[in-house]
């Protein structure tokens, strides 16, 4: 019983600019939770979270879906 998962359409480019963004933003969030002298476990799991939550809103925006290009032939 082998189970097939359907792939999605979706764009390398576009999913590396996303993480470099969340990349950056949990940095962000690592720094300021330094700065603050947060506890070990906000340390550890905020920078994480941060780019959980970027990378679930960029897909479910639509954000990291290949652009199709119609190959119909209309050309006028």
């Amino acid at each position: 019983m082998g189970y097939s998962v359907a792939r999605a359409n979706v764009s390398k480019s576009r999913v590396a600019l996303c993480m470099l963004v969340a990349l950056v933003i949990a940095g962000g969030v690592l720094a300021l939770t330094i700065s603050l002298e947060m506890g070990s476990l906000w340390i550890k799991t905020l920078p994480v979270t941060a780019m959980v939550i970027v990378y679930s809103f960029a897909q479910s925006s639509g954000w990291l879906d290949k652009k199709v290009k119609d190959d119909a032939g209309d050309k006028g």
